[in-house]
């Protein structure tokens, strides 16, 4: 998964496409992107087998719909984008940038 230039950290939304997956893969896009600070976040959506809802931070797994046993809700979506400010948080860190806040409530 290649970086762009301008994100510190790179979000990946594998949806099914015959499993009739896109509509919330789209919410979830539009939720993890809710922040003072897209910029810092690279977002990406892949096609994927049928049925298929998993979302990758930096390569790693942190959602799949077949082992969360469903479709996200709005709890698990929050603590989802928590994790995601979390990493940029350390992003941000680490270069020495200061660090702005991500998510603002709702």
């Amino acid at each position: 998964m290649t970086r762009p230039q301008h994100s510190q950290v790179e979000v990946e939304i594998v949806y099914g496409v015959p499993g009739g997956c896109f509509p919330a893969a789209a919410w979830l896009a539009r939720e993890f992107f809710r922040s003072d600070a897209p910029g810092a976040v690279g977002l990406k959506l892949t096609p994927g087998g049928d049925g298929r809802l998993e979302v990758y931070l930096d390569g790693a797994k942190i959602f799949d719909r077949e082992e969360d046993g469903g479709f996200p809700d709005l709890n698990k979506v929050y603590e989802l984008r928590m994790l995601i400010a979390e990493k940029v948080f350390q992003a941000e860190h680490a270069a020495g940038r200061p660090v702005i806040p991500l998510l603002r409530p709702g």
